[in-house]
């Protein structure tokens, strides 16, 4: 019976923490904030997912970002899922993306797409279909895109790969936030964080790229 009580008890806490992430390829992503606000999606994937908080069950907090990026004004929706990709994200616009008018769409995606690969010519030529797509949906928006750690030197095949994306995706967006995290925020080589400290400063990058698409002053 303490084995099946066990069983129990992560079943009802993992089925909280999917309660309370919005995934990627709903449509029912909840929405923050002033319902007048100009409106912001977040696509990302687990490192996303963490900076929302979901991570954090000892305080229940499951939507930092989505609330700090409410109190600044936005109304914002944040999906994100472990493993996402930006085949995924695609999606997710297409469902979420078209309900209303948006002003300004973060894409803090690309880690899973160049884990494996030798060249980012995939990856760029994704990213360039999924901003062609916002744009023709929601013209005047801002599109930023969030960098990817180049120094998790256990999660990339090609070590190169991570700093050839960073290099090229600046020229295909309006807004680049680069991601340099301090080693002791996160998993040894690993692009996931140990605690709060690298989530917190994840958060204020993503921030930091709305306030850039809004014209506000740096954090």
């Amino acid at each position: 019976m303490r084995v099946r009580a066990g069983w129990f008890v992560l079943a009802l806490v993992l089925l909280f923490t999917t309660a309370c992430l919005p995934p990627l390829g709903s449509t029912d992503a909840p929405w923050l904030g002033p319902a007048a606000g100009p409106q912001l999606v977040v696509l990302g994937d687990s490192i996303t997912w963490q900076a929302q908080g979901n991570y954090d069950l000892e305080t229940d907090k499951f939507h930092l970002l989505s609330d700090d990026l409410a109190a600044d004004g936005w109304r914002v929706s944040v999906s994100s899922m472990i493993g996402a990709n930006l085949t995924d994200a695609s999606d997710t616009w297409d469902a979420l993306g078209n309900k209303s008018p948006t002003d300004s769409v973060i894409i803090a995606l690309g880690t899973n797409d160049l884990k494996d690969a030798t060249d980012t010519t995939t990856a760029s030529a994704q990213l360039s279909s999924i901003v062609a797509a916002i744009r023709e949906a929601a013209p005047g928006v801002c599109i930023a895109v969030v960098g990817v750690n180049e120094g998790a030197s256990n999660w990339w095949a090609d070590p190169a790969t991570p700093t050839e994306w960073n290099q090229a995706v600046p020229g295909l967006v309006d807004v680049f936030a680069p991601w340099v995290p301090d080693p002791a925020w996160m998993d040894p080589g690993d692009v996931h964080f140990n605690g709060e400290a690298g989530r917190a400063a994840y958060r204020l990058t993503i921030e930091g790229a709305a306030d850039a698409c809004a014209g506000r002053s740096p954090r």
